[in-house]
């Protein structure tokens, strides 16, 4: 009976400190999606391109590439009105803040429109994507020499060691197995220069039954990681993250 009752207790204290957790975690996004807002709104460049994003219509990526595609695209109705197009536009206002000047990797780039956004700053950003219509559709659609778009695996960049300043990985690695998910991390690892940058985006759940239950309410999401986890492997790989929440993550490559 008293060992049911310390179970029920410590369930308890973890339930509130996971809590806990998720709103300093939420407070946390909130200021830096403002602060990025006040930041880039003074920039011509990047206002004119967040502009050309949203502008993108449905029907211009609904008929070369299907009835689904549009939800890819923050200008997507449903995300406007709900405000998440605000949460995928920062992904890259937030990568943009180590871009400037930089050479950038954006793998999984699918319709480029993160990758033409940072391009605003970046010396030049690379987008890699096994998609042969999304990257069509990219090239088409974002026309500007700092970008090149090409067609490769993420678990096997075709690119040399340690070529990129900055890797970002946005809302991809959950679409891989957790064996395939490390295979990416080292990937983006190797590429990544010395005291590079990898920038990512997803969610990351406080407990692993959460993970779980939202692997089951998308079927195109394979494994999930806690932020336990994610911050273990990023640990591992790159070095003790400078920033980690439930949907963002900044670490530096150690030498």
């Amino acid at each position: 009976m008293l060992g049911r009752r310390r179970y029920a207790m410590a369930a308890v204290a973890f339930g509130a400190h996971c809590t806990m957790l998720s709103l300093l975690s939420r407070v946390t996004e909130a200021r830096l999606m403002a602060r990025a807002q006040r930041h880039w709104r003074h920039s011509p460049e990047v206002t004119q391109r967040i502009a050309a994003v949203m502008a993108l219509s449905a029907i211009d990526v609904a008929e070369p590439l299907g009835k689904q595609a549009p939800r890819s695209l923050p200008g997507f109705h449903e995300f406007v009105a709900s405000g998440w197009s605000e949460h995928m536009l920062f992904r890259y206002l937030l990568a943009m803040q180590y871009c400037s000047a930089r050479k950038v990797l954006d793998s999984c780039s699918g319709f480029g429109w993160g990758t033409y956004l940072v391009g605003a700053v970046a010396s030049s950003v690379t987008g890699i994507d096994l998609d042969s219509p999304s990257l069509a559709f990219a090239s088409k659609h974002w026309r500007d020499p700092k970008l090149d778009f090409v067609r490769g695996s993420a678990l096997e960049l075709p690119f040399d060691d340690g070529v990129f300043d900055v890797v970002l990985c946005m809302e991809s690695i959950e679409h891989f197995s957790q064996a395939d998910g490390l295979c990416y991390l080292n990937e983006l690892r190797r590429v990544c220069r010395a005291g590079g940058v990898i920038v990512g985006s997803s969610t990351f759940p406080d407990t692993r039954l959460a993970a779980r239950w939202m692997c089951r309410r998308n079927p195109h999401h394979l494994y999930i990681h806690t932020r336990r986890e994610l911050e273990r492997l990023l640990v591992h790989r790159f070095g003790s993250p400078l920033l980690l929440t439930r949907h963002y993550f900044v670490a530096r490559r150690a030498a």
